[in-house]
């Protein structure tokens, strides 16, 4: 379809949901199918699609994170060992790490589904 034929179905799928809420019946009803249909889409390419944009989002999510963090860590005083906040900074440090790192490690299993569904795409199972 061209962009001009999915705006259109778009525009449709809209129309018929706003009369549904009009009529007063669920809007949400077989949503998922309607979307599916009018834009032309099957399970496989549905699931493509989400893997990619939560890789996207993640990846994202991660770099701004390392930025932050490295801003943040530089930007911090350096505490005297003796001082009560000394062990809270490097808590505090050592958790946000340990966060950016399991964030890192989804990102790196989310890449793994997303070849894994292209190679089964591209083997043509289904």
């Amino acid at each position: 379809m061209s962009l001009k034929e999915n705006f259109r179905a778009g525009c449709g799928l809209v129309k018929r949901r706003a009369q549904m809420f009009a009529a007063g019946q669920d809007p949400y009803e077989g949503l998922q199918n309607d979307v599916e249909y009018t834009l032309g889409l099957d399970n496989q390419a549905m699931s493509v699609m989400g893997i990619v944009t939560s890789f996207v989002a993640l990846v994202i999510t991660v770099a701004i994170g390392v930025i932050i963090l490295a801003n943040v860590q530089s930007a911090m005083p350096a505490i005297n060992e003796s001082s009560p906040y000394y062990a809270l900074q490097g808590t505090i440090e050592q958790s946000a790490v340990s966060g950016y790192a399991l964030i890192s490690i989804v990102v790196i299993i989310v890449a793994a589904g997303a070849i894994m569904i292209a190679i089964r795409i591209i083997g043509g199972d289904n």
